[in-house]
């Protein structure tokens, strides 16, 4: 089990707010607040993509995760051929154990045959392909594909509160895919009344609705080895100030009570 961040737990350090641009945190100063709080990987997903990186960049990131001892993993969005080959390759560049992918599509019989020469090329590069369930597919719907796919190649990004967004109760989403996960979203939400009706939120994880031990039991408890991420859904405050205070305030918060469940499960010396 390793320990990291995914990019989107601070998106408002990367992207800032509408109006008020955020300072565009590079990927090396993302190594560098990992390992400042002790953590063992990153994960760069869309919102901080390496594939603008120029050779020289690219070059500082990986000398900079040596260094620091935080391992890259590499995150992608989308089924557009060109990007998701290069993807695999730059995975296996950055030793990531897998590459992850949105699919941002629901129709299965197109996913699967986008998806064939891709898996091929993690086979060849020795790198998964660990799709994220997301608001497109339903959980049982995603476990479908990966049986059409049938590939060792192929496994599961796990998120804890995407699938809500189709109404899946976190629960049902961890029983339906903890068995094919070696990744997970780690993220609290919470259920509120809006002025009519509800609305999905996020929370500071452990001050939510999600079950932590529970879903840690589900993977680590059947025996699954996975990256833990933390990721956050944050509302922002007035001004980017306030909300970059507030957004590091969450993720120190949260990796302080990811750390505390996740000691059951570290090795022992």
């Amino acid at each position: 089990m390793r320990f990291g961040l995914s990019s989107h737990i601070y998106r408002y350090a990367i992207r800032g707010l509408p109006g008020q641009p955020g300072p565009l945190v590079r990927p090396v100063d993302l190594l560098g607040r990992a390992a400042a709080l002790g953590l063992q990987v990153v994960q760069f997903c869309e919102n901080l993509s390496l594939a603008a990186l120029t050779t020289a960049e690219w070059e500082e990131l990986l000398a900079t995760s040596r260094r620091l001892g935080v391992a890259i993993e590499v995150g992608t969005r989308g089924l557009e051929p060109a990007n998701l080959l290069a993807s695999v390759d730059r995975a296996a560049q950055a030793g990531s154990r897998a590459l992850r992918l949105v699919l941002d599509a629901t129709d299965l019989a197109v996913i699967a045959e986008a998806l064939h020469p891709v898996v091929r090329r993690c086979q060849q590069r020795e790198v998964m392909l660990a799709i994220e369930n997301h608001c497109d597919l339903r959980s049982e719907q995603l476990v479908e594909l990966l049986q059409r796919l049938d590939s060792r190649w192929l496994a599961v990004c796990l998120d804890t509160a995407n699938t809500t967004g189709l109404l899946e109760h976190p629960r049902e989403t961890v029983a339906a895919l903890s068995r094919y996960s070696m990744q997970l979203h780690l993220k609290d939400y919470a259920v509120e009344k809006a002025a009519i009706g509800y609305r999905i939120t996020g929370r500071v994880l452990g001050q939510g609705w999600l079950d932590v031990p529970a879903v840690l039991e589900a993977l680590m408890g059947a025996g699954r080895d996975p990256d833990v991420l933390l990721e956050q859904w944050m509302e922002p405050e007035a001004s980017l100030e306030a909300t970059l205070a507030k957004e590091q305030a969450w993720v120190e918060t949260s990796v302080r009570t990811a750390r505390g469940h996740l000691a059951r499960w570290a090795p022992q010396s």
